[in-house]
C-alpha cells in the first residue's frame, strides 16, 4: 500500500473506460454513494483530460441512481488574524484539484458548512448536503454514506492522506472532537469580509495516523486495493468501517492519534489526552531552542 505500487502498473492507455473498469474492481457499484478523495496527478492522464475522463468514468460506474460526494473544505484563520478568512459558496476549496473540478459541474451541489463544506452530484447529493451547516458536525454528510452502506475510496493519495473520514464522524458521535480544544483557535467570516464570525463547534484535527485502522478493516474482510489508472488506491464499505471505528474508539479514544511527540492537535489540545501535555510542551520547547541555535549559527 505504498507509492511503489504505482511503478509496477504496465504502461497502457488511460481512458474513461479503463478508469471505469478500475473503479468497478475497487468495489464501486451502480447506485452507490461514493465518497472519494483523489490525487488526480497520480492517475496518469493528461491534466486537460482529467475532468472528462475521471468524472465521466465515475458517472459511468455510479449510473443515474448513484451519487458522488467529496470534501471541499475552505481556509480557516486563527481568531486573532486580520483579515479573517471568508467562507461562502464561491470559496475556493483547499482540498485539491479534484474538488475544484467537481464544483465546476453544472449539477454540482455544495453544502453550507463554513469550514468543512462538501460537494457532490448525482441522485442523492442535494438531499445529503442540504442541511449541512455550521451547527452540524463537520463530517455530518458521511452519515448518509454510512446509512446507505456506501463506499469510501482513496485514489492516488493513500500515503499523503491516510484513512477514512468515518473516523471523524465516530469521534464526533463519541463526543471526542468536541473536547478537542483546537476549535477555540479558529474563526472565519461568513459571506464576505464584513459577515458574521463563525466559530466551529468541534475540531476534527490531525488524521495522519488514521491508517492504523487498515488492519482492522482487513480483519473484517472490508478492504479492497488496486490501481486506478497508475494510482495506488484503496476502498472500504462505510457502514462496517464506522461500526468498527466506534467500537475501537469507545475503548481507546487515543488509538488513532499520530506519533509526533509535540503535535499541536494530538498532544497539546485534546481534552482526553491531557497526560501527554507536559512531555509535548517539553518536546516543543527543545525543538524551538534547537531552531534558534541553528539560526544564530548561520
Amino acid at each position: 500500500m505504498d507509492d511503489a505500487a504505482e511503478a509496477r502498473v504496465p504502461d497502457q492507455p488511460i481512458t474513461r473506460d479503463s478508469i471505469a473498469a478500475d473503479l468497478a474492481r475497487l468495489g464501486v457499484k451502480s447506485g452507490d454513494i461514493l465518497y472519494l478523495r483523489c490525487g488526480l496527478s497520480r492517475i496518469g492522464f493528461n491534466p486537460r483530460e482529467a475532468e472528462a475522463v475521471m468524472l465521466g468514468a465515475i458517472r459511468d460506474v455510479l449510473g443515474p441512481s448513484g451519487t458522488l460526494i467529496a470534501p471541499a473544505f475552505g481556509p480557516m484563520s486563527f481568531f486573532w488574524q486580520r483579515p479573517l478568512a471568508v467562507s461562502n459558496r464561491d470559496t475556493k476549496p483547499i482540498t485539491g484539484a479534484f474538488s475544484k473540478i467537481v464544483l465546476r459541474q453544472p449539477d454540482a451541489v455544495r453544502s453550507d458548512h463554513p469550514t468543512h463544506s462538501f460537494v457532490g452530484f448525482g441522485a442523492r447529493a442535494e438531499k445529503i448536503l442540504a442541511d449541512h451547516r455550521g451547527d452540524r458536525a463537520c463530517f455530518e454528510p458521511i452519515r448518509a454514506v454510512v446509512e446507505a452502506d456506501g463506499i469510501m475510496g482513496l485514489i492516488g493519495c493513500v500515503k499523503e492522506s491516510p484513512g477514512f473520514s468515518t473516523v471523524h464522524l465516530a469521534q464526533y458521535d463519541l463526543g471526542l472532537s468536541q473536547r478537542h480544544y483546537l476549535k477555540l483557535l479558529f474563526a472565519v467570516r461568513q459571506g464576505d469580509e464584513n459577515g458574521d464570525v463563525f466559530r466551529p463547534i468541534e475540531s476534527p484535527g490531525c488524521s495522519d495516523n488514521f491508517g492504523v485502522f487498515y488492519k482492522d478493516y482487513i480483519e473484517d474482510g472490508n478492504f479492497t486495493c488496486g490501481t486506478v489508472g497508475k494510482a495506488w488506491s484503496i476502498a472500504v464499505r462505510a457502514r462496517r468501517a464506522f461500526e468498527r471505528e466506534l467500537e475501537i474508539l469507545r475503548d481507546d479514544p487515543r488509538y488513532p492519534l499520530c506519533e509526533r511527540p509535540d503535535c499541536l492537535s494530538c498532544r497539546l489540545t485534546r481534552g482526553y489526552n491531557k497526560r501527554e501535555f507536559p512531555s509535548a510542551v517539553a518536546h516543543r520547547l527543545v525543538r524551538m531552542a534547537r531552531q534558534r541555535l541553528k539560526s544564530r549559527a548561520k
